[in-house]
């Protein structure tokens, strides 16, 4: 009698449902993860959306322009729109600027963003010259402290 044992062929059941719990646990990790990292960058394209506007401000400052800046001298209508700046993420607006030379730079993430939705970013002028940068609003709060640029505060 000849009896050959038969090689098995493929996996099981049971080792299938491993790989599968074992890539659905990493993928729980893995998924808030990068929608953090996504949140993160896209407050860091809207900072550096706005850091350019600040040199147009400061020129016109200096030429002597006191009463009040507009869009086109802060360098927004290079996006095309003379009031608000189209961006992917959100709208862009400058405020009149004081005589004093106080004003803003604003960037507000519209609903594209659901991590940033309705938080505004906001460059201020101080009348010293010195540029602060703040992080406000939305209503995604306790998860956005970790998630503000370099350099801006946070407050809800």
């Amino acid at each position: 009698m000849n009896i050959q044992a038969q090689k098995q062929q493929g996996f099981t059941l049971i080792e299938l449902m491993i790989v599968v719990a074992i890539i659905g646990i990493l993928a729980s990790i893995a998924i808030p993860a990068y929608q953090d990292y996504i949140a993160r960058s896209e407050a860091g394209s809207a900072l550096a959306s706005l850091s350019p506007l600040k040199t147009g401000v400061d020129a016109a400052l200096l030429n002597g322009n006191r009463a009040s800046i507009t869009a086109d001298q802060a360098g927004l209508t290079y996006i095309g729109q003379p009031d608000l700046g189209a961006n992917p993420l959100g709208n862009m607006g400058v405020t009149v600027f004081a005589a004093n030379g106080t004003g803003s730079l604003t960037f507000v993430f519209d609903d594209s963003s659901p991590k940033a939705a309705g938080v505004t970013l906001t460059l201020a002028r101080q009348t010293t010259g010195v540029w602060t940068c703040a992080y406000t609003g939305g209503t995604n709060a306790p998860a956005l402290t970790n998630l503000v640029p370099k350099g801006c505060t946070y407050t809800a």
